[in-house]
């Protein structure tokens, strides 16, 4: 079937034409193309792909709009009027990522760069399309893209720029310091979705997203490339803009799984010809939050600033959840700021409650009685807000179930947890700490537990930007806590910095734990888990900080790669304990089951499915789970260093092991009180691969108790010590080859060796 590509001076056109069978480019401005579409009669698809040139953008004046929407729209229109539409199979229209976040009530600020304006028109264009096709009924899809670079036309990118930069010398401009994140996508990868696109007939949406689904910090790739210092320019003025804008491309593994993308690192290093950059590649960060065209603060504002309101401002904080304001009667509370939060009057906050999007209102003055309660409701209810109270029953009157439910939920009796006292560790008195992992679940918690003890100064490591970020805001012990952004398995840093602040104490949280993602990725499991395990103890060991692994109880027996790669870490933390170089070093590991409220544990998820009335997914009926608190089990980590141990793998005591579908009927029943009507279906998915009915703590069953009684303490014994460098050496060697089936073969060689 023939294609029409309309567009002829477009960069991507080009490639279009290159990827897609049986292509002909066409420009709106040559009456002979046009013809040749509207004599056509036979089935073909379109592909709009022209617009306003957008390097021309910077110079659109009041001389220049009416060419600017001739372009851009007129002669769209003045072709979809004359085509026969009985003929057209699909419409793909090009439209930009750009028309996120361009409806801004909260900006005020000149359009100085004429980006609203572009957005505005491509916005128009895509309900233009879509009207159209769904009156005449014909297949179209928006296409939304993203930051395009490379092919034979491209001379805007950002992509180009700072190649050109690197290569030909001159100048890059860096705006807000290079903090944005933004998804890059090759020309040619646009083609191919394209192609894919004209094939596939069971994709359901119509407007979708065309970028990698991963992005890319803007000073992280400039970084990569190594500009000197006089080739980029920070501009002083901040640039309003959004700070992270990442394609959502789940709709595309759907239709072809394992898509490959060009790799931009090769990509920029064969356009400066340069193949020996020493930069490893660049860190992408996931696709997380949905695009939305409105930029706009949203969340929940709380009626009421005394210590209830307070509370609730701390519950929606640990949720995640933004407060955009309080908002009290009392004339001393208003016009002030509590927490970077402001505090309102009725009055003011109903004049500027346009510019936010309400989730809700939470009213917090218990003290109210009926009557003044039922006058403040009333008057919230009249502006149409979602009015929630203070009940006895459940906390904000939801009928959604969250962690903070755990005193109605009672789960502490379904899983056995015993509350014990939490004393005061003294072993950190002075301390520097080094924490690895440190914006993660187990990771965060050891840095707030430590801050509350007269340490020297907490390191806290992690290599996602946007988990620092919301932990440093969680926090109120900041000024004992330095924050790092830093891969672990970038050695020279880490001796860098190890070499220049001595630790006194190194514990090891970082960690990749996703069990299904780890089966089909053995080579990033042992890179992260086990080889920058060695490299951190090894750098531990020469410039004499202790060092604590928090390992997992998949590493007991292992049958996933999870498994393979931490047991293998213990192993290596064993033989490397042996040659510590003073007896006050202590080398161990401390290992545990599931922790109730980390990140990728199982009761969020049966939560999260209950609340949104999905179908609940069970691997298995009789599958049990170890589970324990995770203020418990990071305080019993740090307990450890009371025993002054060495070469021991510690045990959490997490008591009995638990059935998990006896915790969804608990959570089941919790729902039904307090909605009746909800209606439970479980499915039992089956056994993911590397998993096992029956997790293990204890390696040999070799375990006794310590002085301390909720830890246990297991020595592992092998019968030849087992030297990990030929193990390292060959991970090593697979790594370079991508070679994931030999690396799997390598890893359970290594752990079952004795």
């Amino acid at each position: 079937m023939k294609t029409f590509i309309i567009g002829k001076n477009s960069n991507l056109s080009i490639s279009l034409k290159k990827n897609i069978l049986n292509t002909e480019i066409i420009s709106l401005s040559n009456k002979k193309d046009i013809e040749k579409i509207k004599k056509y009669k036979k089935k073909f698809n379109i592909i709009f792909n022209n617009f306003y040139p957008v390097f021309l953008l910077n110079n659109l004046d009041i001389g220049s709009l009416k060419n600017f929407y001739k372009k851009s729209i007129n002669e769209n229109i003045e072709l979809l009027e004359d085509l026969n539409f009985k003929y057209i199979n699909k419409i793909l229209y090009s439209s930009s990522s750009s028309v996120y976040g361009s409806f801004d009530n909260n900006q005020e600020t000149a359009d100085t760069f004429n980006r609203r304006l572009y957005s505005s028109v491509k916005l128009s264009n895509e309900k233009l399309f879509l009207n159209i096709s769904k009156k005449k009924k014909v297949e179209c899809k928006i296409l939304r893209i993203f930051n395009i670079y490379g092919g034979k036309k491209d001379n805007f990118s950002f992509i180009k720029k700072v190649t050109d930069v690197k290569s030909n010398g001159g100048v890059i401009n860096i705006n807000n310091s290079g903090k944005a994140v933004r998804d890059f996508i090759h020309v040619n990868d646009i083609a191919k979705i394209y192609s894919l696109l004209l094939k596939k007939n069971n994709i359901k949406e119509d407007i979708l997203d065309i970028g990698s689904g991963v992005g890319i910090k803007i000073f992280d790739l400039v970084k990569f490339i190594s500009l000197k210092n006089n080739q980029i320019n920070f501009v002083k003025n901040k640039i309003n803009e959004q700070k992270i804008s990442i394609a959502d491309m789940r709709w595309l593994s759907k239709i072809k799984k394992n898509f490959a993308f060009i790799s931009i690192e090769k990509f920029i290093k064969e356009k400066i010809k340069n193949k020996k950059i020493k930069s490893k590649n660049i860190f992408r960060y996931p696709f997380k939050n949905k695009n939305t065209l409105e930029n706009i603060k949203e969340g929940s504002v709380i009626y009421g600033f005394g210590n209830a309101g307070k509370q609730i401002f701390e519950e929606l904080k640990n949720r995640k959840e933004n407060v955009i304001c309080f908002i009290d009667d009392n004339i001393k509370f208003q016009n002030k700021v509590y927490k970077n939060t402001q505090i309102f009057s009725y009055e003011r906050f109903l004049s500027i409650h346009s510019n936010y999007k309400i989730n809700k209102v939470i009213l917090s003055i218990p003290s109210l009685d009926i009557n003044k309660e039922k006058q403040i409701i009333d008057k919230l209810k009249k502006e149409s807000f979602d009015v929630r109270s203070l009940p006895n029953k459940k906390f904000l009157n939801s009928d959604h179930i969250a962690l903070n439910d755990l005193k109605y939920l009672n789960l502490e009796r379904i899983l056995k947890l015993k509350d014990f006292r939490f004393e005061k560790i003294n072993q950190f008195e002075n301390k520097k700490i080094l924490v690895t992992g440190a914006g993660g679940s187990i990771g965060s918690e050891v840095c707030r537990q430590l801050s509350k003890f007269p340490v020297k100064k907490i390191f806290a490591l992690d290599h996602s930007e946007i988990n620092l970020y919301n932990f440093q805001n969680q926090l109120s012990y900041k000024e004992k806590i330095k924050f790092i952004l830093e891969d672990i398995r970038n050695i020279d840093s880490l001796e860098y910095l190890i070499r220049k602040e001595k630790f006194d104490i190194i514990i090891h949280c970082a960690a990749y734990k996703h069990l299904n993602i780890l089966e089909k990725n053995p080579i990033q499991a042992f890179t992260n888990n086990t080889l920058a395990t060695y490299d951190l103890c090894n750098l531990s060991i020469k410039y004499m900080s202790s060092f604590l692994l928090i390992s997992t109880d998949k590493a007991v027996k292992p049958k996933s790669v999870l498994g393979y790669s931490k047991f293998a870490a213990e192993k290596i933390v064993t033989y490397l304990a042996s040659k510590r170089l003073k007896k006050n070093q202590y080398i161990n590991i401390v290992r545990f089951g599931n922790v109730i409220g980390s990140s990728g544990s199982a009761i969020p998820n049966f939560i999260d499915q209950i609340n949104y009335n999905k179908p609940i997914t069970v691997t298995d009926k009789k599958v049990t789970r170890y589970f324990m608190s995770i203020n418990q089990a990071c305080y019993l980590i740090l307990k450890t260093f009371e025993l002054k141990l060495n070469e021991k793998v510690f045990i959490l005591d997490m008591g009995n092991s638990i059935k998990i579908i006896d915790i969804i009927n608990h959570l089941i029943k919790f729902k039904k009180s307090i909605t009746p009507s909800y209606k439970p279906y479980i499915i039992q998915t089956g056994l993911r691969q590397g998993e096992k009915i029956h997790e293990e703590l204890f390696y040999n069953n070799k375990k006794k108790i310590s002085k301390l009684k909720k830890i246990f303490v297991e020595s592992l014994k092998f019968k030849n010590r087992v030297d990990p460098i030929k193990f390292l050496k060959l991970g090593r060697l697979y790594k370079s080859r991508n070679d994931n089936k030999k690396m799997l073969i390598l890893l359970k060689k290594f752990c079952l060796e004795n």
